[in-house]
């Protein structure tokens, strides 16, 4: 079965962002809240490099395209790490759920289905923005780039 390049993305997303959870668990710096924050650099490069995908893969797609595009590949992977997330604490740590009760970002979340509530919500409001933000970063695209992109896209 051949994947979408949307899904393709989305998984990539998951993936990447899963590693670097668990490289951030494995070495011990859950503690440190603000590493969560940088998730958000790998979903803007993938998203980044989905949009280049696009425009090189099709010649006809246009705006609406992409930032639907962009927006499915962000909710897949929005919804794989909800997933996921029940899915560690459920099954490997329960006692993280302290961890994250004492963060920045979790407010009055006390359940696992609270935090899955809040990890949804975080995660759509972020696949919106910056499905927006990279699709105004790249309206003004000019095809005659083309070349240059194709050979950074693998």
């Amino acid at each position: 079965m051949k994947l979408t390049t949307t899904t393709r993305y989305g998984l990539k997303m998951f993936l990447a962002i899963g590693i670097f959870f668990m490289c951030v668990y494995l070495a011990g710096y859950t503690h440190i809240s603000e590493l969560r924050l940088l998730n958000i650099l790998i979903v803007l490069y993938f998203s980044n490099q989905l949009v280049k995908t696009n425009y090189i893969e099709n010649e006809d797609c246009g705006y609406i395209e992409n930032i639907s595009s962009l927006f499915l590949a962000n909710l897949i992977n929005v919804l794989l790490c909800v997933i996921g997330f029940s899915i560690f604490i459920t099954a490997i740590d329960s006692s993280y759920l302290e961890v994250l009760q004492n963060g920045i970002l979790w407010m009055q979340a006390e359940t696992l289905s609270q935090m899955m509530f809040v990890l949804l919500i975080e995660g759509l409001s972020s696949a919106v923005i910056i499905s927006f933000g990279m699709m105004q970063y790249w309206k003004n695209y000019k095809r005659v780039h083309k070349k240059v992109y194709a050979s950074e896209v693998k």
